[in-house]
């Protein structure tokens, strides 16, 4: 816990002193005056109750104010000659009058962040160290460093803290972005408004997509390192997988050969006949293998022909063959309804919770990979850059189902809720005509709309001109 410390009082001298002989500070750390007109009315009728405090200047019979400055306004408001005034004698220089000013405000606990950050920063430039300015005001040096950080914001950044429009919290992580003119521009300009955390969440989006990109080519780049090492062919592009082909078929001739696609990596996968490749330029393209196997496409139909299934099956012979046991599931399918009827009469919380998990581990199976990413997201589970492309939708099922296992009812029923709707949830993310009513689904998705109100959603600035936009055309 920081302990403020005490302002100034008695051995010092205190006194009447003239208004005239006394100026305001020109380093007054604090910004704003305010209820100067309602303090002169009280002094006018009062007097000023709480002295002033001045330290002498280098001019005889001439005071620099150190705490006070409201009072002084109101004085000067009200028409006294004089005002009371404890005078700290030893306030000899700039430094410790700006450490005067601090003990003075931080006792009040009036000052704001950046009225703080702009004091510590005086005494920076004075050749303190922040180590010394911290235990001089008995902070911590990051306490102190982000108040600083703050203080020389632009000052469009620094008035939205001033006037309390702004939390100190998100102007703090504004700064963060300042290496990023065009995020911290637009970050700046909503801060303190309902769309900073619209614009927050974009940032953190660009800044992760652009060093996910970075961290996968340079993922990518070792990878293709380490397989030529191995022997391997590695093909970069379509082209040079043509190119291959044409050297094989010079060095082999009469034969007619092309790529065979394989879901694996063989164990020969340095074999002349074997070859991997990268399908894009992405940092994020899966590693692909193919081998060399005899072309056997029919030039009149350009297709090749499908080996013969030996294990075709007549599907109407044997379900004639077994009419009998196909009448016998029939009837036990009844007997499994009332069992399940009978189930939901009960009430069971333990079966409730067992067939909640089950639906969600049913619905994962339906998803495919970017709308069981979004699910995964929203249940906090993760999905690191190291699992390869052909293993995430099992690793993203598995994550899901971790989270099932430990999830109360209540969370169960609400991941169901999500999992019914991350279709939904991906076609809001990508299709403006999802938001126009124009989609094949518009109208699951405003009901959907109306659950998340149900959940208390705070629609951003631009779900709400999409979602008036709609309303309007459908008013018309």
């Amino acid at each position: 816990m920081t302990t403020k410390k005490k302002p100034a009082t008695a051995p010092y001298p205190i006194r009447d002193v003239e208004l005239a002989q006394i100026i305001p500070n020109p380093k007054n750390i604090r910004h704003n005056i305010t209820g100067v007109d309602e303090l002169a009315a009280s002094i006018k009728e009062l007097g000023v109750l709480s002295n002033l405090v001045v330290a002498q200047t280098d001019t005889p019979n001439e005071y620099v104010l150190i705490a006070g400055h409201r009072r002084y306004a109101a004085a000067e408001k009200a028409g006294l000659p004089v005002v009371p005034c404890l005078i700290r004698t030893d306030l000899t220089d700039e430094a410790a009058q700006i450490q005067a000013m601090l003990d003075e405000n931080q006792q009040r606990s009036n000052l704001n962040e950046v009225e703080e950050g702009d004091a510590f920063q005086g005494l920076l430039d004075f050749g303190l160290s922040p180590a010394e300015v911290a235990k001089r005001n008995n902070i911590s040096t990051p306490y102190l460093r982000n108040r600083i950080k703050v203080a020389k914001a632009p000052e469009a950044v620094r008035t939205k803290v001033i006037t309390a429009v702004a939390d100190f919290e998100d102007a703090l992580v504004v700064e963060k972005y300042k290496s990023r003119p065009a995020l911290y521009e637009e970050l700046s300009d909503a801060l303190g408004t309902d769309r900073f955390k619209f614009a927050l969440k974009r940032a953190v989006e660009i800044v992760g997509r652009e060093k996910a990109m970075k961290d996968g080519a340079k993922r990518q780049k070792e990878a293709s390192e380490q397989l030529k090492s191995e022997g391997i062919r590695l093909l970069l592009t379509g082209g040079e997988r043509d190119d291959y082909l044409a050297a094989y078929e010079k060095k082999h001739p009469g034969v007619d050969v092309r790529w065979e696609p394989l879901g694996f990596r063989p164990k020969d996968a340095d074999d002349e006949t074997v070859a991997a490749w990268y399908a894009d330029t992405s940092p994020f393209s899966a590693l692909r293998w193919f081998r060399i196997v005899p072309d056997t496409t029919d030039p009149a139909t350009g297709t090749t022909p499908a080996p013969a299934d030996k294990n075709v099956i007549d599907l109407r012979a044997r379900q004639a063959a077994d009419k009998e046991q196909l009448d016998d599931i029939a009837t036990a399918a009844k007997v499994r309804l009332d069992h399940l009827a009978a189930t939901i009469k009960t009430g069971d919380k333990n079966l409730a919770r067992h067939a909640a998990e089950w639906a969600l581990n049913y619905k994962t199976g339906e998803l495919d990979d970017d709308t069981l990413l979004i699910l995964a997201t929203v249940l906090g589970r993760t999905l690191p850059d190291t699992v390869p492309a052909v293993d995430r939708t099992q690793f993203l099922i598995d994550e899901i189902g971790v989270w099932a296992i430990s999830a109360s009812s209540e969370s169960l029923a609400l991941a169901n809720m999500i999992a019914d709707a991350v279709n939904l949830e991906e076609f809001l993310a990508t299709s403006l005509n999802a938001w126009r009513g124009e989609h094949a689904w518009s109208d699951e998705i405003a009901k959907y709309h109306d659950e998340l109100d149900a959940l208390g959603y705070q629609w951003t600035p631009i779900e709400k001109q999409l979602n008036a936009e709609r309303t309007a055309a459908d008013d018309e």
